[in-house]
């Protein structure tokens, strides 16, 4: 079973379905443009069990997906991660950058968020204790749609993909923290 990101956006997803919001199929049954390119890494702060979890995704010019948190009108992305007994979850996924926001669509009548070109969605992440995090197979699946600036949209339906551990990386010390070890010094 898999947790998911706990919203409702599927009335979203099937009205721009019914709305004709698909792309055009070539005779080959291929579709005209290409989906978005997804690939999902984590990686384990030195020294401690936590890191991040990361789903990238990388789209053609002129397309973008949906924001994972939206209205239950409207269009979104989903992202669900497999259960494990090897770690934990610890919030939500964030973006890495600002989504283009459309504050009332005309299609959907409502507040969207669209990611253009390249996006990264993260989470904190907690591995339990004694656990190799090169050996956690984690599994991401990813549902949501592709659209382009023309109106068209391809759906995604649970695109799963195996999460890979990009290895170690170590905090650096902001710059409160440098002038607190130095007063205390």
């Amino acid at each position: 079973m898999l947790d998911t990101t706990k919203h409702a956006c599927w009335a979203g997803l099937l009205l721009g379905i019914a709305c004709g919001l698909a792309l055009p199929i070539s005779a080959a049954g291929q579709s005209v443009e290409n989906e978005p390119r997804l690939a999902a890494r984590y990686h384990v702060e030195s020294g401690t069990n936590r890191g991040y979890l990361i789903v990238k995704a990388e789209m053609p010019v002129g397309s973008y997906i949906y924001g994972i948190y939206q209205s239950e009108e409207s269009p979104c992305s989903k992202i669900e991660i497999g259960q494990s007994k090897q770690f934990k979850v610890l919030g939500k996924f964030k973006a890495d950058k600002k989504a283009k926001v459309v504050a009332k669509d005309p299609v959907f009548e409502s507040r969207l968020e669209k990611y253009y070109d390249v996006v990264q969605f993260y989470v904190p992440i907690e591995l339990t204790d004694q656990v190799d995090p090169a050996k956690i197979k984690p599994v991401v699946r990813f549902t949501g749609q592709i659209c382009s600036d023309e109106g068209y949209c391809i759906p995604i339906q649970g695109k799963t993909m195996a999460v890979k551990f990009m290895g170690f990386f170590q905090r650096q010390a902001n710059e409160s923290s440098l002038r607190q070890k130095k007063i205390r010094k």
